[in-house]
């Protein structure tokens, strides 16, 4: 699964997307991705000091970008 995440991942990065896999989260405990995602987020490029503020706003962008009807796919 985590190959599946990060391939998805590195194409949203690449056509200027949020990062969709943002929306994967842990299933009980902190609700929050696993550490996966930031090291993928690091690797491709992103800088961030905060992780969950990171999370949160790439959520937030996800929801903006694809939570309406009408949403760009």
């Amino acid at each position: 699964m985590s190959h599946l995440l990060g391939a998805v991942f590195e194409d949203e990065y690449a056509d200027g997307r949020p990062a969709l896999t943002s929306i994967v989260t842990h299933k009980h405990g902190d609700k929050e991705p696993g550490g996966g995602f930031y090291d993928k987020a690091r690797r491709l490029g992103y800088r961030f000091k905060e992780p969950y503020i990171f999370w949160a706003q790439q959520l937030q962008d996800v929801f903006k970008r694809y939570g309406k009807p009408g949403g760009t796919v």
